[in-house]
């Protein structure tokens, strides 16, 4: 069968456009690969039943690319964060402990401002002077107030100081037998000093350079070696 020159024409525009389809399908195939979110589009300015297109004339669109992978998140080493700082705990202030009540001794004999007692002399014989000395509670420093006379308990006898206000003996303090006379009577004053009426004076510790520390009656103060501290 013999073919017109027009219709060989159309057949050969016809093969041109099927080989281009084929082409653009594969391209298409390659282009749009599993993941890929590219679209093509191809627009076909011909159909083959209508009349023969030059194949210039044919135009492809392609639309979209493959999508530009996002950035992927940019990996930072991870950072520790610093450890928190242990809160400080406040050590309990420890309690004070309080200290014991000192407990005052109660006074058993006649004691100095100063901390001395009325020492019985190794000699107890009638006349024999007394002193004062450091108190040891000994039975020596041992002495009771009774009727306003000092009595020591060891020996039964008491402090006297003579005749004539007790000048006869310098005024110094003696061992005697108690007789409740004046020169062993003494009165007990708010001041602290054993005031003698007989004498006119106290009840006195010599200070040591004038005989001390030998027992006198002298006149009268209120100084720690003439006061005295009575049992209660």
């Amino acid at each position: 069968m013999s073919l017109k020159k027009n219709q060989w024409f159309a057949v050969a525009a016809g093969l041109v456009t099927l080989g281009l389809i084929l082409v653009v399908a594969t391209v298409v195939m390659l282009v749009n690969k599993p993941g890929d979110k590219a679209t093509t589009t191809v627009a076909l300015a011909a159909d083959a039943s209508t009349a023969p297109v030059p194949a210039s004339t044919i135009t492809v669109f392609v639309s979209g690319s493959a999508a530009t992978p996002s950035p992927s998140a940019s990996k930072h080493p991870k950072t520790k964060s610093p450890a928190p700082k242990p809160k400080r705990t406040k050590s309990p202030t420890p309690k004070a402990t309080p200290s014991p009540t000192k407990t005052v001794a109660a006074i058993k004999t006649p004691t100095s401002a100063d901390g001395r007692c009325i020492q019985l002399p190794a000699s107890t014989i009638n006349g024999a002077k007394v002193s004062a000395a450091k108190c040891d509670g000994s039975a020596g420093q041992k002495w009771i107030v009774t009727q306003n006379v000092f009595k020591n308990e060891a020996s039964g006898k008491c402090l006297d100081f003579g005749n004539n206000g007790g000048a006869d003996i310098n005024y110094q303090i003696q061992l005697w037998d108690c007789n409740l006379g004046g020169a062993q009577i003494y009165t007990y004053k708010s001041d602290g000093t054993l005031y003698s009426p007989r004498a006119d004076r106290c009840l006195t510790i010599r200070p040591d350079n004038d005989g001390g520390p030998a027992l006198a009656v002298l006149p009268c103060t209120t100084d720690a070696n003439a006061r005295w501290k009575l049992p209660a």
